[in-house]
């Protein structure tokens, strides 16, 4: 267990918990009705539900890594046309918030085939997208992470000999064999940055993915969805937020992206951009956005992972290999590839490690 959520176990820290959100709540002259109930815990944050009399709210400590994420949310509702909930209160050294209780998400939800929700979610979330992206200077005073296409291929380029150089016993490790091969989709990648450039679609702060987890469903069928989850955001194309969630719902409705009911979702999330290009040239730029997205996620993982214990990374693995091979462009046996090395370092786990391969050249493209 990493370092952090041993001590989001610990009384005291607990207890510091419970005092901050004590001050708060008597700032806002309102009774906590009963204890802490945790919701989540996992290696990236914790969630505690706060009981008290007007309604539950939400807690919520991130991991060292995505502290951040407190200042960025309390940053970005006030410019979201009210589809990310407005903090009642961050601690921002700690990266700890208390929010109001809005709903459940997404995930929870029993019809994942309504197509009709689905265009809300899609028009939604590029309404939201267009308002951060008019709000670039406001949001850039407190500090943005940022991960711009035309860095993809470059960070690409370093994520694998940085796989390629951990201990051979790492679940995180890949052969120098497999790298190459991976590497063989760094000049894909190029050439979708170089798509992505060539139409000004103007740059947004981006989830990294349209996940039902980080999506409240709205009381009342006037109200809008709300977006949280925001840790793993980074300033760049927008169109990378909704590559798997087309996947996914491709899967669901046994249809391709251009067949209904996928494609009317696709276009609720297109249109609001058609100022840059006609929708037919945006529908082009999903597959290269789909590519640095995935690096991205891969990038806010791979934080996380090279400062937790090897039993996360060993579950977290397989997730960040997948991540590596699908921004590589390298679906088929590369992919294969590389799951197959994270199963060959969850064997490993335990094993005496070697010492590192050496770091290499840099790869030519």
């Amino acid at each position: 267990m990493a370092h952090w959520m041993k001590q989001w176990e610990s009384a005291s820290w607990n207890a510091s918990v419970q005092d901050w959100i004590s001050r708060v709540l008597e700032a806002y002259d309102v009774a906590q009705a009963g204890p802490l109930e945790r919701v989540s815990h996992g290696l990236g944050a914790i969630v505690f539900s706060v009981p008290t009399e007007a309604g539950p709210l939400y807690f919520k400590a991130a991991a060292p890594t995505r502290t951040h994420e407190a200042e960025l949310v309390s940053r970005i509702a006030p410019h979201s046309k009210g589809l990310v909930p407005q903090p009642l209160a961050v601690e921002l050294d700690e990266g700890w918030m208390l929010s109001p209780g809005l709903g459940v998400t997404l995930a929870t939800q029993t019809v994942p085939r309504d197509p009709v929700g689905w265009r809300r979610v899609f028009g939604e979330a590029a309404a939201l997208q267009t308002s951060l992206s008019a709000a670039a200077d406001e949001l850039a005073e407190g500090g943005m992470p940022g991960f711009l296409p035309a860095a993809a291929a470059d960070y690409l380029d370093t994520a694998l000999l940085r796989h390629a150089q951990l201990p051979a016993g790492s679940p995180l490790h890949i052969s120098g064999e497999d790298a190459e091969l991976l590497s063989q989709g760094l000049a894909t990648v190029e050439d979708a940055t170089r798509r992505l450039a060539a139409v000004p679609v103007p740059f947004t702060l981006q989830q990294g993915t349209l996940d039902p987890e980080q999506i409240l469903v709205p009381e009342s069928a006037r109200a809008s969805h709300l977006f949280i989850g925001w840790a793993d955001a980074r300033w760049s194309h927008p169109f990378g937020l909704v590559g798997e969630a087309v996947q996914r719902l491709c899967e669901v409705h046994g249809a391709e992206p251009t067949q209904e009911p996928v494609r009317s979702m696709l276009l609720a999330y297109l249109e609001p951009f058609s100022d840059a290009a006609p929708v037919a040239e945006l529908v082009e730029l999903l597959g290269p956005a789909s590519l640095v997205a995935q690096a991205q996620r891969h990038e806010a993982l791979m934080e996380l992972l090279l400062l937790a214990d090897p039993e996360d990374q060993v579950k977290h693995a397989p997730e960040a290999l997948r991540l590596l091979a699908g921004a590589l462009a390298t679906p088929g046996r590369a992919s294969r590839r590389s799951a197959r090395a994270g199963r060959r370092g969850s064997a490993r786990q335990g094993a005496r490690t070697q010492a590192p391969p050496s770091a290499g050249r840099r790869r030519a493209r």
